[in-house]
């Protein structure tokens, strides 16, 4: 899983988790990182949806996912 733990890496600018076997969800606490340029969860196992906390973080510009049956995502710039 992604660990919600990264919420608290409040300087992070770029969060490149590519093609690691990750499984679960996307946590909200990622929604804390308000200074979050890139994100990439591509590659990965995830599923569900994109919290809301995620979308909404305004220094995002880009965010890239597998947008498949698995995984929900209405704010991702890029899709797999």
């Amino acid at each position: 899983p992604i660990p919600h733990q990264l919420g608290e890496v409040t300087m992070l600018k770029y969060l490149w988790l590519y093609d690691n076997k990750l499984t679960g969800s996307v946590p909200t606490q990622l929604g804390q990182l308000h200074n979050l340029d890139l994100l990439n969860i591509h590659s990965n196992e995830l599923i569900g949806t994109v919290p809301n906390e995620v979308c909404n973080i305004s220094s995002l510009t880009a965010f890239v996912a597998d947008c498949n049956n698995e995984i929900v995502c209405g704010c991702c710039t890029e899709c797999y």
